[in-house]
C-alpha cells in the first residue's frame, strides 16, 4: 500500500506523481478474503492498528492483480473508547468509585505511546489524577505489548464534591469526554480532517447518600451533526441512583470547510452537555 504520510498532505485527485508517495504499509489477504494491514515501523502496533501518520483516506493499492487501485485506511478498525463507572456518594461529598476502561486500537497505539513515555507508572497515575480531579487508590492496566490491539485499564478512585448550603453539584459522566470546544475561529477556508472514525461511551451509575435528593438533573438529548456523527446523551434517576448513558459516533473523517459553522456549534452543544450538573439537596 503506497501511500503519502499526512504530515506531508493528501494524495490529490488529479496530477498524479510518484514524488506524492513517500512510504507504504503491507497488505495481506487470506484465503477467505480478510485483509490485514501492518508496519513494521510501529513498535505498539499490530494488525490492522497504525499511527495515525499512516491511516490515511487514499492509499494506492500496489498489485497488479487487484482490480481495485485504492483503499481507506481511517476505517480498517473499530476504533473505540469504553468507559464502566460504578461510583458511590457518600453525605459529606466523598465519591469512591471504580472506572473500567477499555481503549482499541489507535487509541490502544496512543495509550501505550503515553504509557512509554512516561518516566514510570508512577508519572503515568499522577497525570490521570491531575486531568481528572481524583485521587487513584488502586491502578492495574494490561494490553500493553506491542501486538495487542485492546489495552484494558482499571481503577479505583476517590473524588472529593464541595458541599455548600446543603447542596452537592455533580457532573453525572464524572469523567468528561470533552472539555473544551476546539473550534474556535470565526471562519475556515480548509477541509477539516479529523484522525479517524471513533465511538466514544461512557455507561455511568451512582449511588447517592440516602439524605439527599435530586432537585436538578440534565436533560436527556440526542445531538447530530449529520448521519456520520451524532451524540446520545440520556441520564436518569431511579430511587437513589443516578446512571449515564453517553454514546458519541464520529465516522466521518473529511469535511468540507462549508461545514465548519455546523461542526462548530455541534461541539459547542457536546461541550455545554459534558459540563451539566445533577443538584443534590440535603433532607
Amino acid at each position: 500500500m503506497l501511500i503519502s504520510r499526512r504530515s506531508t498532505g493528501r494524495l490529490p485527485y488529479t496530477f498524479p506523481s510518484l514524488d506524492q508517495l513517500n512510504t507504504f504499509v503491507v497488505a495481506a489477504e487470506t484465503a477467505d478474503g480478510k485483509v490485514y494491514y501492518m508496519d513494521g515501523s510501529a513498535i505498539h502496533g499490530g494488525l490492522n492498528m497504525l499511527p495515525v501518520e499512516l491511516m490515511v483516506d487514499r492509499a494506492r493499492i500496489f498489485d497488479d492483480g487487484h482490480t481495485e487501485k485504492w483503499a481507506n485506511l481511517t476505517n480498517i478498525s473499530k476504533n473505540q473508547e469504553i468507559f464502566i463507572i460504578n461510583s458511590q456518594l457518600d453525605a459529606d461529598g466523598n465519591m469512591k468509585g471504580t472506572v473500567n476502561t477499555a481503549y482499541s486500537f489507535p487509541n490502544a497505539y496512543a495509550y501505550k505511546q503515553k504509557y512509554q513515555a512516561a518516566k514510570d507508572s508512577t508519572e503515568f497515575i499522577e497525570k490521570i489524577q491531575e486531568l481528572n480531579h481524583i485521587t487513584i487508590d488502586n491502578f492495574k492496566v494490561t494490553g500493553k505489548e506491542p501486538m495487542s490491539t485492546v489495552v484494558k485499564e482499571e481503577i479505583g478512585f476517590t473524588k472529593n464534591y464541595e458541599v455548600a448550603g446543603g447542596y452537592i453539584y455533580l457532573n453525572p459522566m464524572i469523567f468528561a469526554h470533552m472539555t473544551e470546544n476546539k473550534f474556535t475561529q470565526t471562519d475556515r477556508k480548509l477541509p477539516i480532517e479529523f484522525n479517524y472514525p471513533t465511538s466514544y461511551l461512557i455507561n455511568c451509575n451512582i449511588t447517592l447518600p440516602e439524605n439527599y435528593q435530586v432537585v436538578e438533573i440534565p436533560k436527556s438529548v440526542k445531538l447530530v451533526l449529520n448521519e456520520n456523527c451524532k451524540c446520545i446523551y440520556y441520564v436518569q434517576q431511579e430511587g437513589n441512583k443516578v446512571s449515564l448513558s453517553y454514546r458519541f459516533d464520529m465516522n466521518q473523517t473529511i469535511f468540507p470547510f462549508t461545514d465548519y459553522n455546523a461542526i462548530k456549534e455541534f461541539y459547542g452543544q457536546l461541550v455545554t452537555k459534558n459540563q451539566e450538573m445533577v443538584v443534590l439537596k440535603k433532607i
